[in-house]
């Protein structure tokens, strides 16, 4: 049966508490005074109780909004053999109901399950200090000495959510929280949360080349699973009919051959089929071999590993974030007409900055087709074995039979570096040059995570910085060369990334504004990295009018403190620009209607032009390698060598302007 909770605000539920719940159930803005033994945590739809303050496990379905929010909490580890235990361990489940259900000023709404995992970590060690120390933990609280003494014992980590509760504990009165706050506490944690809080790095860009490894990394291993899909299906079904099919040796299990009768389930007693027997009948050496199987489980670890590729290609080619396409639903594409071509809305919901699900959608091209396809075709694997969630795009592997586990929470999607079972990517010498062009401010020599040798540690939320500044100034890493690069950017996700786009009638800013505002920083931070590269720190002559401007400047920079620091700053304020062209560099500050449309032939004499002789001679010879595909005598032919011709001119009138 299908369950949700309904502890949770009358107006945001779908299932508003009933009258007589409101002196039993937890709820959002609740009074605290009344929490004890006998308090109802959670019900399921038809009102029946799922568990109680005085449970050892809580169960908090309806606020899991993706595959990966697990809404079990074991208070049962919270026991030690302490003669203050039973009332430190109901203090920690009464401060949990708090900071959970207290009024958040900034959503309106209960925290979520990931930021309560943290609390009942912060709360175990709680427990576990005040065991050590023979304390009640009241006193923790209530004396400052004691709660300075237990805030340098936990670790660093847990320093934000104690922040957090000593905050929500100081805005309510003693009677709600049950327990007096030293007055000295709440000012030493907001200094403490001063001296911890460092201007955030952001997520690294990363480098091109590993980039287009990793996509076909990705890539090959969804290739690998489109393959042998139908093989690796006939495996799996084998052991589910079969719990012995593919075992070294006789397993225990409560489960029973299917169709089987007592002879024949004996018989696999005694002499099960072994692994690799059974990989060679069903033609899978392959994979074994490739990707290290040695037992029947690792089939169902390669399925996790085929979820992990998908996923991060869905974030490549949507700049969605981790828990937005983890929470994906099967049928999520929705094909739209824009105004440019057909393109496809990938279909969601977010709950970044509003605490509970929001639908979304994000624009993305028909690349995406193949990770989801991949991810539909192992949904339809591993649903039937599936409790709940089957709706899911995403479904762990751990709920197939053949994994053997026994867990509440084997359908929840764990958090494992999958990325540790691809070939790594050692960081070159090349690859720490591109890092210091993308992000000159940054010391990246000095940082241990990025030495040359170590191999590259990627992350979700890099796909995602990475295309953001990739497509927010083409001069990183060219559009045309990125495009080349992964052969997915087609000429729709290019228009949507440097203009926007329009479905529907609909401006997908009004859709998605927070990814707009995302674009539209990474694409400031570009230009100043772009100018600072392309122009006060290039070693090459500069041509044109803007060029010969910037090669004086440069000449004469002892005005400027800071070059780097003062061209960024002018980016900031619109009094900078700058984008690749054919002929070097562009710095108009408002868009050209002759370069939207190949027209060069104004460059020349143009007060903006930033011309690099390399670059032209690069442009002419793309041109020719393109004519040479041509056919000779064709009309395309002759028009593409007049454009050659053309551009030679070109070239060499900014030359001869110096």
């Amino acid at each position: 049966m299908k369950q949700k909770q309904l502890g949770i605000h009358a107006e945001s539920s779908a299932h508003p508490l009933k009258p007589e719940f409101l002196s039993t159930d937890i709820y959002y803005g609740m009074s605290f005074a009344r929490i004890g033994p006998g308090t109802v945590i959670s019900r399921s739809t038809d009102g029946t109780p799922l568990c109680f303050f005085e449970d050892q496990e809580w169960y908090l379905p309806a606020f899991a909004y993706n595959v990966k929010d697990n809404p079990y909490f074991k208070f049962l580890p919270f026991y030690l053999v302490s003669e203050h235990h039973p009332q430190n361990v109901e203090l920690c489940k009464k401060l949990f109901i708090i900071k959970m259900f207290s009024i958040n000023q900034k959503s309106g709404k209960p925290l979520r399950l990931a930021s309560m995992h943290s609390v009942h970590s912060l709360l175990s060690h709680l427990c576990t200090y005040c065991d050590k120390n023979k304390l009640d933990a009241l006193e923790v609280f209530g004396t400052f000495d004691t709660f300075k003494k237990f805030q340098k014992n936990i670790p660093t980590c847990l320093n934000r959510p104690l922040v957090a509760l000593i905050r929500t504990l100081n805005n309510i009165n003693s009677s709600e929280r049950g327990l007096l706050l030293d007055g000295g506490i709440f000012p030493y944690m907001q200094k403490k949360s001063r001296e911890s809080r460092k201007e955030p790095q952001q997520f690294p860009v990363i480098p091109s080349r590993i980039l287009y490894i990793k996509y076909h990394q990705y890539n090959g291993c969804i290739s690998d699973f489109f393959a042998y899909h139908d093989k690796i299906i006939s495996f799996l079904q084998a052991a589910v009919d079969n719990p012995y099919y593919g075992r070294n040796k006789a397993i225990h299990s409560s489960k029973k051959p299917k169709n089987s009768s007592p002879e024949q389930l004996i018989s696999h007693l005694q002499q099960p089929i072994n692994f690799k027997t059974a990989i060679r009948a069903h033609g899978l050496e392959k994979l074994l071999t490739k990707y290290n199987w040695h037992m029947a489980s690792s089939v169902t670890a390669f399925l996790a590993l085929v979820q992990h590729c998908a996923k991060n290609l869905i974030h490549l080619f949507t700049l969605m974030r981790d828990h937005e396409v983890s929470g994906l639903r099967t049928g999520c594409l929705e094909p739209v007409k824009g105004w440019n071509n057909e393109a496809l809305y990938v279909v969601g919901i977010t709950t970044k900055m509003h605490s509970s699900p929001k639908p979304t959608k994000w624009i993305t091209t028909e690349a995406i087709l193949k990770p989801i396809e991949a991810l539909e075709k192992i949904n339809s694997i591993l649903s039937p074995h599936a409790k709940t969630g089957s709706d899911y795009l995403f479904i762990s592997p751990a709920a197939h039979p053949i994994c053997n586990v026994s867990s509440k929470s084997k359908s929840i999607i764990q958090k494992v570096n999958l990325e540790e079972k691809l070939p790594p990517v050692p960081i070159t010498e090349e690859d720490i040059q591109e890092l210091e062009t993308i992000d000159p401010y940054r010391n990246w020599r000095d940082d241990k995570r990025y030495q040359i040798g170590k191999p590259w540690r990627i992350t979700s939320h890099q796909f995602r910085r990475s295309i953001a500044v990739f497509a927010g100034q083409s001069g990183l890493i060219s559009l045309p060369a990125l495009k080349r690069l992964l052969g997915h950017l087609t000429k729709v996700m290019s228009i949507y990334y440097m203009q926007g786009c329009s479905a529907k009638n609909y401006k997908f800013y009004l859709i998605n504004p927070e990814l707009v505002k995302e674009l539209r920083k990474a694409k400031q931070e570009a230009d100043g990295a772009m100018f600072i590269r392309e122009a006060l720190n290039s070693t090459e002559r500069l041509l044109g009018a803007r060029g010969r401007q910037v090669m004086e400047e440069r000449q004469n920079v002892i005005w400027l403190h800071d070059p780097e620091s003062y061209i960024r700053e002018q980016v900031k304020r619109g009094l900078i620009a700058v984008k690749d062209t054919p002929v070097g560099s562009c710095a108009s500050l408002e868009p050209c209607d002759k370069r939207a449309h190949g027209d060069f032939s104004t460059c020349p004499g143009c007060k903006h032009v930033i011309g690099k002789e390399s670059v032209m001679n690069e442009t002419i010879a793309v041109m020719r390698f393109d004519l040479a595909q041509l056919d000779v005598g064709s009309v395309e032919y002759r028009a593409e060598k007049q454009n050659l011709d053309d551009f030679i001119a070109l070239r060499d009138r900014i030359i001869a302007k110096g």
